[in-house]
């Protein structure tokens, strides 16, 4: 089910669709998965850059075969988790889309992990920054408010809870501030009646699609 949805976003509805001002654009992908956004944007430009993300084991297998067998150049792939820090953090590893960071102090799976605004800082441009890092966006935008100076196109799929306003609030806040405008799509209808049901038991109950452009 997740690889069909997946593709049909990608593939077919083409949600990460941009222009870039060259035909050798720079792409960071935060949360690359078993890689078919990496074969979009390389189907679209297949002489750009990209740096793939992804701290999921099985996952990051799968997207080093995805690479591998296609033949794509010009990738880096790194097997780490997107955060405010360098160094190990907990992960809760499901070998599916919904593998996500777990800020505990203690957890039998760890990761490596990388500051982002890091990354950001040694790029002097970047044509599209995506981050589908289920739940742990607002942490790591916050943490890179003042570093998006060379990002000239953001994808955002956001993650949260209804009673999590304050952080979208906050998020949308850091993205404006940017320099960015924002268009917001749903990426997962969940509530039939948002009156009456106002929560889900699910971990994230609000999911959007942030395109944030200058």
């Amino acid at each position: 089910y997740e690889l069909l949805h997946t593709y049909k976003e990608i593939f077919e509805r083409e949600i990460y669709r941009f222009n870039p001002e060259s035909s050798e654009p720079v792409i960071v992908d935060c949360g690359a998965n078993i890689g078919i956004g990496v074969l979009y944007f390389k189907q679209l430009f297949p002489a750009a850059t990209i740096i793939a993300f992804e701290p999921e084991a099985t996952n990051f297998q799968l997207l080093s075969k995805n690479v591998s067998a296609n033949k794509l150049t010009n990738i880096t792939l790194r097997k780490e988790a997107v955060w405010t820090r360098t160094g190990k953090i907990s992960f809760s590893a499901n070998e599916t889309e919904a593998s996500h960071i777990v800020q505990s102090e203690t957890s039998d799976n760890l990761v490596d992990a990388v500051r982002l605004k890091d990354i950001l800082e040694t790029l002097d441009s970047v044509d599209l920054l995506k981050i589908d890092i289920e739940g742990a966006e607002w942490e790591v935008v916050k943490d890179c408010s003042q570093s998006f100076g060379p990002v000239k196109n953001l994808f955002l799929e956001y993650h949260g809870k209804a009673g999590d306003t304050d952080k979208l609030v906050d998020l949308l806040s850091i993205v404006k501030e940017a320099g960015f405008r924002i268009y917001i799509k749903m990426a997962a209808d969940q509530m039939e009646h948002p009156f009456v049901e106002k929560t889900l038991a699910s971990p994230y109950g609000v999911q959007l699609n942030l395109f944030c452009y200058r």
